[in-house]
């Protein structure tokens, strides 16, 4: 309460402006899996078409 100014309520004070920059943070950008991923062929380099 000491560090309030008064013009906020004391639990907002320690918060993070905004939540979705924390979601944003926390986000996984790849998936969990490789199903989708193009298939690589070894030898040559090229990707396959199936």
């Amino acid at each position: 309460i000491a560090n309030s100014d008064g013009t906020r309520p004391v639990g907002l004070l320690g918060k993070a402006p905004s939540s979705s920059d924390m979601l944003l943070k926390l986000a996984r950008t790849t998936p969990y899996y490789k199903r989708n991923r193009p298939h690589i062929l070894q030898k040559r380099g090229r990707v396959s078409v199936q």
